[in-house]
């Protein structure tokens, strides 16, 4: 053993690796060296573990994404449909991988009691591996896994078999398991994808695919719908949402795009900046003020300049307070369109008129139906002395 070197235990690992062997496997081989190594080293034999920090040639430098192999959306009903055809127990098992996520440990290791119909959700508890190991899931926590009515609803048809089922057998009560084999027992991965995944392609015509790609499948449809990467993390239950992102982030479609898109509306009017920008601000809502329309919004500010200008028309009718004589933009308004409100204000009823600092002219909509404009202009001490008109309006000072 002390002659074994640190290019001894590289030559190893590329070997296994070259020969197809999965890391998974090449790390439980050189586990038990680099242990052995360790105690030498506590006994004295050897300075140096030549296996210490092996891992860095066991690392997987391709990219996530090349390890996904979802089905479109056309694949995946056609394999249902098959499935249920063909493999009806069995239906309802890949159809809760489609909709859940999960991965086989995980469907193996199912029960009855993890499963809520009133909430529809399933909790996530163990995973059972072939040989009966039962552990946590792989993250090392438990997780609730929304259903789907479709899934929920199938599954309280199984349940419903699987009950009738322990009846004509006299097993006295439903296996533990949700899926399980003809005779109650649990599923083992190697057997099921013998018997009946693998099969289920053949009977098809799609290509082969493994069986956690109905995971990716689970996740990437997820995404393609537009739902947020951290509820597919959840789901999923993948200890961090780097995880996420760098596996199935490429598969939603533009939506780099949209993100971009968005910053050129971000915090104004999303057509001020378009051609349509002029067209939308020269079609808003009419508004009849009794003045013959304008094109304008309605607003408390606006209502209360239409009601000074109305009190001016109605109690000193053919004069522009604007221009100091009468003319076309000054017509008389009739008694019969002035608001009530500004009637009682009038001077000598007991009002005192509305106050203001600024006159307004209001010009009706001309032929080329441009909107009406509103000019504003402070009037000057002389304009107001030189206004024969005594009014409350004109005290602008």
């Amino acid at each position: 053993m002390t002659a074994v070197t640190r290019d001894d235990i590289r030559g190893l690992v590329t070997d296994l690796l070259a020969q197809g062997r999965s890391r998974s496997l090449v790390r439980n081989v050189v586990a038990p060296v680099r242990q052995t190594f360790n105690q030498l080293i506590e006994d004295g034999a050897i300075a140096t573990n030549p296996a210490a920090k092996i891992g860095r040639f066991l690392r997987d430098a391709g990219d996530p994404r090349s390890r996904i192999d979802p089905f479109s959306v056309e694949e995946e009903a056609h394999f249902l449909d098959v499935a249920q055809g063909h493999f009806p127990r069995h239906y309802p098992m890949l159809l809760c991988a489609l909709r859940t996520g999960l991965r086989f440990g995980e469907l193996a290791g199912l029960l009855w009691g993890d499963l809520d119909f009133q909430r529809r959700f399933i909790e996530v508890r163990r995973s059972l591996h072939d040989g009966g190991r039962v552990e946590l899931p792989k993250n090392k926590k438990i997780r609730r896994v929304d259903m789907s009515r479709q899934l929920a609803e199938e599954l309280q048809r199984l349940k419903a078999a699987r009950a009738k089922e322990a009846l004509a057998k006299g097993w006295g009560q439903i296996p533990e398991w949700i899926f399980c084999t003809e005779d109650g027992k649990p599923l083992w991965k190697s057997d099921f994808e013998r018997r009946v995944f693998h099969k289920i392609f053949s009977k098809a015509g799609l290509r082969r695919i493994r069986f956690h790609d109905l995971r990716h499948t689970f996740a990437s449809r997820l995404l393609q719908n537009g739902e947020s990467p951290v509820y597919v993390k959840e789901q999923m239950g993948h200890h961090s949402i780097k995880v996420t992102v760098d596996i199935y982030g490429h598969l939603v479609p533009g939506s780099n795009r949209e993100a971009v898109d968005r910053l050129d509306v971000t915090g104004r009017n999303p057509r001020a900046t378009s051609r349509e920008g002029s067209r939308y601000r020269a079609t808003r809502k009419v508004v009849k003020n009794g003045t013959g329309g304008g094109i304008r919004t309605r607003t408390p500010l606006r209502a209360w300049r239409f009601e000074c200008h109305v009190y001016r028309q109605f109690h000193h009718p053919g004069t522009c307070f604007t221009k100091g004589a009468a003319g076309p933009d000054c017509t008389p308004i009739p008694p019969s369109v002035v608001p009530p409100a500004v009637q009682q204000r009038a001077p000598g009823a007991g009002g005192t008129g509305p106050q203001s600092r600024v006159s307004v002219r209001d010009t009706e909509r001309s032929e080329n139906s441009k909107p009406s404009e509103v000019v504003r202009s402070t009037h000057s001490s002389r304009s107001a002395a030189s206004t024969a008109v005594t009014d409350p309006l004109l005290a602008v000072r």
